[in-house]
């Protein structure tokens, strides 16, 4: 932008806006404005502070008896409130003097990277906050092209969203304005003008105080960190979520899916890039000699770009796990998944240094991101998963956790050994396609990234050997000091502080426990006698009653049909089945309830009267209480209504 055009985009939407204004008489935005270009006649006039106030509140009642604002269904993202503006009035921030330089306001927008503050950038904004307020869609439109360009030429700083960041209230309501000019009903040119300036907005590294803050003991300056935080970033998402799922136009549908990967994809790769990051997980991973390990990390503890990225992910998730079968519903489940989907790098991400805090997380989305993926057909997406599985099985500690948290834990699934023989599937796999076919070379790569992530799994593993052997080595004069570490801590440490024959016993005993499971869900007579033969359990019926009691993944239909067999040893389990169960301080209903979860009743009629006979007598001092049913036997029917 040259001198002689000083401030030029911001005149010209003015100006416009004055046209506007003058046919529909919005005398607030027309006084601002006036200020405006009063200031860049004398760069050493005063602002009247009270002046810009009482515009703001005149505008505020202006825009109440306006034109009605038509309410979008809005999507609800796991936030505390939702966003919406505040008042004008109350949260203009205090302005100093305007700077005493020879050059104007005009002047200082001449440049690209000239940043405003202060008075300067209240005298530009606060034109830009009426005229959202009139709700006109011409006077809105031209709002959110020079704002997008005020913040595309990196003239604003601020940290919407940060407590205590410069310009946060200031841009934070700026921002809640930009959400709050766009719903169902809007023009399709203010839906993508709206889209372009939440995108610019969220991609801008200027748009932040040069002494912004993270959140760690010792705070620096990053100047990657994410420009909007919190809230507003979440309301940025919202907005961009309501179009994609509610706009009738397919274009600002498809914009806006395609704005929310990029805004993720920025948010995530800032978050790899903070400098602090190094320094956080040194923190809360790494163990000291003789420590524990820490088994999470609090917001407190992290940086702003971490707690930003942790809420979206969360965010994502929450959506993705929504049970009603509604339309909108089923269009926020699917709009969620498809983001978390093309976001495997940031599956990597939490992987490779979060999993410690995501434990659970990790098992519940590593087979629907990663083994799924590679079970599927497509094969753009396969080959994404498998680079960055190529990339994961580089780390030789994360196998090592994958194998002792998942394969080796009765209650977690087997990643490992599942990512193994799924890269060895598709490594061996042959095509049969026809050699001239564009799917060719995608299978030929498929084959040689599967292949790869092999060759660094077992790359991994021998380099953990050998710092394992090697540490060994040097800690073997410390024999009695690991001599008073019970068993069970060794057990829940972290899995560099164990031992690999450790390892091998305990994913034996899952090994053997899930072939004893196989065989109880097809024969439960057979599986019983593998339990006791395998000497998992003594050979009384208490011991297996409290297997089936706690073991998962027991078919619950078999388990119902051992329990109902009249044979001498089925039946005396039965009985120390019901002996186990607490119904002391229940309502019936709820001991009923609490009582037929573990199991379903099988069909014959016989079955169902032994385990209900021994029910009524472990529950005889709830029945006392139930006169009301006029017979000893008629709560024998409330089972068969479970």
């Amino acid at each position: 932008m040259a001198g002689g055009a000083a401030g030029g985009f911001v005149t010209r939407a003015f100006e416009s806006m004055l046209k506007e204004c003058a046919i529909r008489k919005y005398t607030a935005l027309q006084s601002a404005i006036q200020a405006y270009f009063d200031s860049g006649k004398d760069s050493n006039q005063q602002l009247d502070i009270g002046e810009v106030k009482e515009a703001s509140t005149a505008a505020l009642n202006e825009s109440s008896s306006a034109e009605p604002d038509v309410g979008a269904e809005r999507t609800e993202i796991g936030a505390d409130s939702s966003v919406g503006a505040s008042s004008a009035a109350e949260d203009v921030e205090p302005m100093g003097r305007p700077t005493n330089n020879s050059d104007s306001i005009m002047m200082v927008l001449a440049n690209a990277g000239h940043t405003i503050g202060g008075a300067e950038a209240e005298l530009v904004l606060n034109p830009l906050r009426l005229a959202f307020g009139t709700k006109n869609v011409k006077v809105v439109e031209l709002a959110l092209d020079c704002l997008h360009k005020l913040i595309e030429y990196n003239h604003l700083e601020g940290d919407p969203g940060l407590d205590g960041g410069k310009n946060a209230q200031l841009f934070t309501e700026i921002l809640n304005m930009v959400c709050s000019s766009v719903d169902n009903s809007s023009p399709d040119s203010t839906t993508l003008q709206v889209l372009k300036v939440l995108l610019t907005a969220v991609a801008s590294t200027k748009m932040r105080g040069p002494e912004g803050i993270c959140a760690f003991s010792s705070d620096f300056f990053n100047p990657l960190l994410s420009p909007i935080h919190g809230e507003p970033l979440l309301g940025v998402i919202r907005v961009c979520y309501n179009i994609a799922l509610n706009s009738k136009s397919p274009i600002n549908q498809a914009t806006a899916k395609a704005m929310l990967t990029q805004m993720l994809s920025i948010i995530f790769r800032r978050m790899e890039t903070d400098v602090g990051l190094e320094a956080v997980l040194e923190k809360a991973v790494n163990l000291e000699d003789g420590g524990k390990a820490i088994r999470g990390m609090g917001l407190e503890s992290m940086s702003v770009g971490q707690r930003d990225a942790l809420l979206l992910f969360r965010t994502l998730c929450k959506m993705g796990m929504k049970e009603d079968n509604d339309e909108f519903t089923t269009k926020t489940r699917i709009l969620s998944l498809e983001l978390l989907q093309y976001a495997t790098g940031i599956f990597a991400a939490l992987l490779l240094q979060f999993r410690e805090s995501l434990k659970a997380e990790i098992g519940v989305f590593f087979p629907v991101i990663i083994l799924r993926s590679l079970d599927g057909s497509d094969l753009n997406q396969k080959l994404s998963v498998l680079r960055m599985l190529e990339k994961v099985c580089k780390d030789p500690q994360m196998l090592v956790d994958l194998y002792v948290n998942y394969d080796c834990d009765l209650e977690a699934p087997n990643l490992f050994e599942r990512m193994v023989a799924t890269l060895s599937k598709l490594s061996q796999g042959t095509q049969n396609v026809d050699p001239k076919s564009a799917t060719t070379s995608q299978t030929g790569a498929i084959k040689t990234s599967s292949l790869q992530g092999l060759v660094n799994v077992l790359k991994s593993l021998v380099l953990w050997e050998k710092s394992h052997r090697e540490s060994e080595k040097q800690n073997m004069g410390k024999e009695s000091i690991e001599e008073e570490v019970s068993p069970r801590e060794s057990d829940d440490s972290k899995s560099r502080e164990g031992s690999p024959s450790n390892f091998e016993k305990l994913k034996a005993h899952k090994s053997t426990i899930e072939a004893v499971v196989t065989e109880f869900n097809r024969q439960p007579g057979k599986g019983i006698q593998h339990l006791i033969s395998s000497g998992l359990v003594e050979k009384t019926p208490a011991a297996v009653a409290q297997f089936l009691r706690n073991t998962p993944n027991l078919d619950k239909a078999m388990l119902g049909d051992y329990l109902g067999q009249h044979e001498e040893f089925p039946l005396a389990v039965m009985h120390a089945y019901v002996d186990s169960m607490n119904f002391s301080g229940m309502k019936f209903d709820n001991a009923i309830r609490e009582f037929l979860k573990g199991f379903r009743l099988p069909g014959e009629a016989q079955k169902i009267d032994r385990i209900m006979e021994k029910l009524q007598s472990g529950m005889y001092f709830l029945l006392l209480n139930l006169s009301a049913l006029g017979s000893n036997h008629a709560w024998e029917i409330l089972p068969y209504t479970r």
